[in-house]
């Protein structure tokens, strides 16, 4: 139908065919084509460059980063979103635009590691989508995963949940399947279990039909997360694969970070040594394709050394995941690196490196990923250091995280859930989380209670 329209260039102008081509090329990537997605794309651009609208430019790139994205071409997707994100400032409005260029820019700067610029870009698209609330949504939830990866839970929670309550309003399930799968890494990570199990349940079955979801590499890391917790390494073992299979036949290394790690060393564990093998090779042509991201080197660098056990690798693997303020890409990359250093006998480098991860996962609150370095801290010869470092207590105003207090005396000044939420760029579903967070821990039951803790608190 979109060849048909193009073949009668006298029906269909140049604005109205880049805005087809675009979308043709979203149908091919997403549909596990990003290639051919990707030809679309360039095809757009060139005429959308000959048109010298901005808006029509906008639309193209946008489609050519999504594409180079799932390819795994990171530096490429960025300077498309780059180029985008400037040329919208000078459109003449919203209405040609295909996806808020902010968020878009956001979000191939994480792709890239650059989480603090990405924060800012997630936030400039806020303030435009407080007006429309059109992609209010997917901004959110894309803040909220940038809280998640730094580690930041306690704030990445309460985003998460008002990201899969705005996903359902706008009947999208993918982003609520993909707030639950984050949620389920960061419970299984605390060692909630037991939470953890409710809330993949609501999305394992995505990952185990017959077609998958172009989202399914984060929610098969999250469901295989939360089967190795609970001790079943080969059903881990196989929804990795089975999600890595269907990667690799769409030409999608988008979800490689997400996806190897675990696969490989699991891999190993079980004797298939030939599946660990390729994928070390998968993500070593990977990271050719962007080698400026310190996660997507440090990737190729870590499954080479796991399969290899080759100490060397893996050090290096964690020197360039520490050049990334990321979280379970850091931290993991420590403890593999330590496992290493360990066989080799050189147990007081282990030591530091473990000691490393266990930072890390304690200022997040990842009680049982910090259990686990604990352990191999003992087998080391090291001291683990006190447990719990990061506990604070379970009610009265020294309870409440940072941003519960910012969120408490800005409601304690008079201001509505939609003026926090204006101020603090996050939704109002994240000032009613959190809120709900506060009355429990300071045993008040409305805002009149809590305004009297706060002044009493802060006096």
């Amino acid at each position: 139908m979109v060849e048909d329209s193009l073949a009668s260039p006298e029906r269909v102008g140049p604005v109205e065919q880049v805005v087809m081509l675009a979308q043709q090329s979203w149908a091919l990537t997403y549909s596990g084509a990003p290639a051919k997605g990707e030809a679309v794309a360039a095809r757009a651009l060139a005429v959308a460059d000959a048109t010298e609208d901005p808006a029509s430019s906008v639309w193209a790139l946008t489609a050519l980063q999504v594409a180079e994205g799932r390819q795994g071409r990171f530096d490429a997707a960025l300077s498309h979103a780059r180029r985008a994100a400037a040329l919208a400032e000078g459109s003449a409005g919203p209405r040609a635009l295909p996806l808020q260029p902010q968020l878009m820019l956001g979000m191939a700067l994480f792709d890239c590691d650059l989480v603090g610029e990405a924060r800012t870009a997630f936030r400039a698209a806020l303030d435009d989508e407080f007006g429309s609330a059109w992609w209010l949504s997917a901004t959110l939830m894309a803040d909220a995963q940038a809280s998640y990866a730094l580690g930041d839970w306690d704030d990445a929670v309460p985003g998460l949940v008002a990201g899969e309550q705005a996903a359902r309003e706008k009947a999208n399930p993918l982003l609520e399947w993909q707030s639950l799968a984050y949620r389920t890494v960061i419970a299984t990570g605390r060692g909630e279990l037991g939470v953890a199990r409710e809330l993949a349940d609501r999305f394992s079955g995505t990952v185990q039909g017959e077609e998958l979801p172009y989202n399914a590499g984060i929610l098969a890391f999250a469901a295989a997360a939360l089967e190795a917790a609970e001790g079943n390494r080969h059903g881990a073992f196989d929804l990795l694969l089975r999600c890595w299979c269907v990667d690799a036949a769409r030409e999608s290394r988008f979800y490689h970070r997400s996806l190897a790690p675990d696969l490989v060393r699991l891999a190993v564990a079980l004797g298939r040594r030939e599946v660990a093998g390729e994928v070390a090779d998968a993500v070593e042509a990977g990271a050719d394709l962007a080698p400026e991201v310190p996660t997507v080197r440090s990737l190729a660098l870590r499954c080479r050394g796991l399969v290899d056990d080759d100490a060397a690798s893996l050090v290096a693997a964690a020197a360039l995941a520490r050049r990334s303020p990321l979280l379970v890409e850091h931290a993991g990359a420590c403890e593999d690196a330590a496992s290493a250093l360990a066989k080799d006998g050189r147990r007081e480098e282990a030591a530091t490196l473990l000691r490393e991860a266990l930072a890390r996962y304690e200022a997040a609150g990842a009680n049982a990923w910090a259990g686990r370095v604990r352990a191999g801290l003992r087998l080391v010869g090291a001291p683990p250091g006190v447990k719990g470092s990061r506990q604070r207590p379970a009610t009265g105003w020294e309870s409440l995280t940072s941003t519960e207090r910012t969120v408490s005396v800005l409601v304690a000044e008079g201001l509505t859930n939609g003026a926090v939420a204006r101020r603090m760029y996050v939704s109002p579903h994240t000032v009613n989380t959190h809120l709900r967070h506060v009355y429990a821990k300071l045993g008040v039951s409305n805002r009149v209670g809590l305004a009297a803790v706060v002044h009493r608190s802060i006096e």
